[in-house]
This record gives structure tokens, sequence and C-alpha cells, in this order.
């Protein structure tokens, strides 16, 4: 059911992005979120060529190995921008397995659950075996602890393959939803994707969170986040496409301050999260 307009910043200027908004009942507060669990283009072009999803790729193949940098050299184009809007010409336009009635890329978004066949289906032209993609909610009797060191692990190991790992982030927020009598509730707000090029070699045993390093915008600058463990304020998170929602600190927080995902935009009495919810890559 469409019935928003939002406008959203992320890095360069605004855009418009419709909202597709799945209202769901659950233990209050309300979680509300985008049922099109979307990946938003980068804001630094209007149109679909410069979605954030085949851009990091572009990033991910430029600053990859040997195998990953003969690849960014064949494909049409002369510079990265040119290169972003080949890939997502030939490949966006292919069909969805989650969503079929959908190309993998559309209105200018990339799903999370599409993020790793659009990968994919680069790389199979270029007699690259596929890559892994996987949400990083807990597992099942899995601590906060255990969880950050097994999501670390997936980062470094494909890092260490020269492959650097594409990650999904998603910014929520509890506030007022009118459509519920203003009683406060989740609502997924914006999706990124970015390339993740470095992230500490070891975790010691005090360690809650870590520093990682992605490439951010068209020129891929180098930027820092922080994902780390949240132990005090649980939050529910939509992850789209029929799946439960997530409670129980599901999801591993990020602080990046150059990946703001419109939580700028919030009153200064509403809570935000920021979560990495998705990595494709070689682990």
């Amino acid at each position: 059911m469409n019935f928003c307009e939002t406008t959203q910043w992320s890095g360069l200027e605004s855009r418009y992005v419709r909202c597709s908004l799945l209202i769901l009942l659950i233990i209050l507060p309300v979680a509300i979120s985008l049922s099109d669990d979307d990946t938003g283009k980068n804001d630094s072009s209007d149109s679909q060529d410069l979605s954030c999803v085949p851009l990091s790729f572009i990033h991910s193949l430029r600053e990859g190995g040997n195998e990953y940098q003969r690849i960014y050299n064949r494909l049409p184009g002369e510079t990265s921008e040119d290169k972003c809007r080949e890939i997502s010409k030939t490949y966006g336009k292919l069909r969805s397995r989650h969503f079929p009635e959908k190309p993998l890329l559309f209105d200018s978004l990339v799903q999370n659950e599409d993020i790793g066949d659009f990968v994919n289906a680069v790389l199979a032209n270029h007699g690259r075996l596929s890559l892994n993609s996987r949400f990083l909610d807990k597992q099942s009797g899995e601590s906060g602890i255990e969880q950050l060191r097994r999501v670390h692990g997936y980062l470094l190991s494909s890092i260490k393959k020269g492959i650097p790992p594409i990650a999904s982030f998603r910014s929520i927020g509890a506030v007022p939803i009118s459509q519920m009598g203003n009683r406060h509730g989740w609502l997924g707000i914006q999706g990124h994707a970015v390339a993740i090029i470095d992230v500490p070699q070891v975790l010691f045993a005090h360690q809650e969170g870590f520093i990682f390093e992605y490439l951010e915008g068209v020129h891929g600058e180098r930027k820092q986040g922080y994902l780390f463990i949240e132990k005090h304020r649980d939050f529910t998170v939509i992850t789209g496409n029929g799946r439960p929602p997530s409670v129980d600190f599901a999801f591993l927080n990020v602080i990046a301050p150059s990946m703001p995902l419109s939580i700028q935009n919030l009153e200064w009495k509403e809570r935000a999260v920021v979560v990495m919810m998705l990595i494709v890559g070689d682990f």
C-alpha cells in the first residue's frame, strides 16, 4: 500500500523515494517497515545507473585483488561511473528471483535479497564462481560476542581473498505513526550499500565492536564506521520478503558519521538505529 512520499538524504543531495509501508503488529512498540526492503541509489545522480549497489560493486572490483581488478578492467567504460552505468543497464534488467514481477534494479533500488544475484550475474559472465550472500541476524543460541566474531570472520575472510565484501545497511527509527494513532513504532527509513575494504586482523577477548573501513560515494572516498553489539536497548528490524520481525538485539549496530541514512531528519526525542543487515562476499 503506497501512501507516502518520503524525502531521504544520503551524502551529496536529497532525493525522493516512494515508500511502500507494511504495517505489522507485534508486542509494543508496533513495527512498521518498508515492504520493499530497498537499498537505494547513490545520491550524486538522479538516474538508475549510479545506484549504490552497482557502484559499491565497482568499488569492490577496483580495490580488490588481481582477479577482481582484471574483471574491472574488462568492463566497458573508461571511468568507474561509466562501468557502473554499463553493468546497471546490462544486469539490472534481469528478472529478480525473489520478486518475480521486478527486475534486479528497479526504480533505482536493489532489494537486499537481490544484491548477491546482481553481483553473481556480473561475475558469472567473467568466469568467476558465485559469492555468498547472507543476512547477519543472530543464529539460534548465538551470543552477541559470537555474532560479532562470526561477522568479523566473514568480512576478514573475503578481504584476505582479494574480494572486498559488499555490505548492506539499514536505518530504522522509533517514531510516532499517524496510521496507528500516533503510537510509537519502528519504521524502516533508508538502505545503503558500500564496499568494505579493511577490518582488524584480530579481535581481542574484551572487544565488543570493531572499526571497519569502506568506500563511499561516486569517487570511492575512504571512510570509517564502527560495528558493535547493542546490549541495553532492544530494537525491531523488518528484514523484508516475508521474513518475521527480528528482535532480541538480532543485528549488530553501526556508527558511521559519513553514512547518515536519513536519521538526521528525525526529531531529537526519536530513537534511531543503524544496522548492518547483509553482506555479499567470499566467506
